[in-house]
């Protein structure tokens, strides 16, 4: 039975078992990065600034969370937070959609759309 679980094998199984959750924990970033480059490309820094910012930040907090709550409060907590934030960017890409939908439905009639119509 030890043959059967050699250390190719266990960093094969460990691979496995990491990349659903590191391709799900690694979209909410990127995604909203295009979304705000759709938007406003002017603050794609700001954005990059904000998500290293929260980076170092975030890991201070974990650690001050795990010491006073333990590791299943942070884990919650950052369950939360990524919860929220693909609330927010399924908001903002319902936006954009409805405001594009505006966009190519006054050109396909000849008529310039207004930006009050698109809010």
């Amino acid at each position: 039975m030890r043959k059967l679980v050699t250390l190719p094998f266990r960093i094969l199984l460990a691979i496995i078992i990491l990349i659903p959750s590191g391709v799900l924990l690694g979209m909410p970033f990127p995604t909203g990065l295009r979304l705000v480059s759709l938007e406003a490309p002017a603050l794609v820094p700001w954005a990059w600034g904000v998500n290293g910012f929260f980076t170092v930040i975030g890991t201070v907090i974990a650690l001050i969370l795990a010491m006073a709550w333990g590791f299943k409060v942070v884990l919650i907590v950052g369950g939360c937070s990524y919860l929220v934030a693909r609330g927010v960017i399924a908001q903002v890409q319902k936006q954009n959609q409805h405001s594009s939908f505006g966009i190519q439905e006054a050109q396909l009639i000849g008529e310039t759309p207004s930006t009050g119509d698109l809010a």
